[in-house]
């Protein structure tokens, strides 16, 4: 699996998140293709993040990376 890309794609994402005062870190990435993100700021308590940008992020980095099987996002 392609680690540059997935780290890549969340560099881009974060400008999106740092526009409403939050953030995304990548956390991990596991041999079992799992990514692993966590929500930061104001993007941990906004209402659109109860799934709609798990999902999304998830598509993305999985259009970038098929071998990619689940995304987790930490939203505490």
């Amino acid at each position: 699996m392609d680690r540059d890309i997935i780290t890549q794609e969340v560099e881009k994402l974060r400008a999106f998140f740092q526009k409403d005062g939050g953030d995304i870190e990548l956390v991990q990435i596991n041999d079992d293709n799992e990514v692993y993100l966590k929500l930061k700021g104001q993007c941990r308590s906004c209402p659109v993040n109860k799934g709609i940008t798990g999902e999304g992020v998830e598509a993305i980095l999985k259009e970038k990376v098929p071998e990619v099987k689940i995304v987790y996002l930490d939203k505490r």
